[in-house]
């Protein structure tokens, strides 16, 4: 996987207002449902407009490394490697750091869902549970004591949204896209 803070620093450098471990939950959040109609060169055009800037972001810094980043979830959603796990920033990154990432990805792979075409018939009663619990993440106090249990609760929170994640791949709607070839457009 692509370093966490190389597009963290490429994405300040070109004035994107988001988070790697943002980004990547938007790309996972879209690619469940909308794989076969992700345009990355509109990608890019929604994220320089969401963030107010002036500039075509294909020529920018972060385009080739969110590019990479992009096939790199595809990959991952595809083969559901071990790679399918929410992006964030590892340690010795300061757990208030991580749990803010946590938050952030929640958040952003949310907002991918709905981009990408979820439907509330899409959802079984535990899906409905798991994407609630995802808004009550994304939403979270980072301001926690840093401790041991501190540091088992962010483990056992980013192996939950892990899980929820695997499951949305089990829909027969989701799993109907990920078994065709695809039509996405990377490049």
């Amino acid at each position: 996987m692509t370093h966490y803070y190389l597009i963290d620093d490429s994405l300040q450098a070109d004035g994107l207002p988001y988070t790697p471990a943002e980004l990547h939950g938007q790309l996972m959040g879209r690619f469940v449902f909308g794989v076969a109609t992700f345009s990355f060169e509109q990608w890019l055009t929604e994220l320089a407009q969401d963030g107010e800037l002036n500039t075509d972001l294909k020529e920018g810094q972060s385009a080739p490394l969110l590019a990479q980043l992009c096939a790199q979830v595809m990959q991952s959603m595809r083969e559901k490697t071990d790679d399918l796990h929410p992006f964030l920033p590892e340690e010795p990154v300061d757990l208030r750091d991580r749990l803010e990432a946590l938050a952030n990805w929640a958040n952003g792979f949310l907002l991918g869902l709905g981009l990408g075409g979820l439907r509330a018939e899409d959802l079984d009663d535990d899906l409905k549970e798991g994407l609630n619990d995802l808004r009550a993440i994304s939403l979270v106090d980072i301001d926690t004591e840093v401790n041991e249990a501190a540091e088992k609760q962010l483990f056992e929170l980013t192996e939950y949204v892990r899980m929820v994640l695997l499951h949305l791949l089990e829909v027969d709607r989701v799993r109907a896209v990920w078994e065709r070839p695809s039509q996405s457009q990377l490049h």
